[in-house]
């Protein structure tokens, strides 16, 4: 379970850097 978490947040943080910091940046924080 942690794994998967980690991972999932390591592809937001991406997505983030990619993709203007707006509502991505809202579920980064929340998951």
């Amino acid at each position: 379970m942690t794994r998967e978490r980690r991972q999932r947040r390591n592809i937001s943080g991406i997505v983030l850097l990619d993709k203007d910091p707006g509502p991505t940046s809202n579920e980064a924080l929340q998951a």
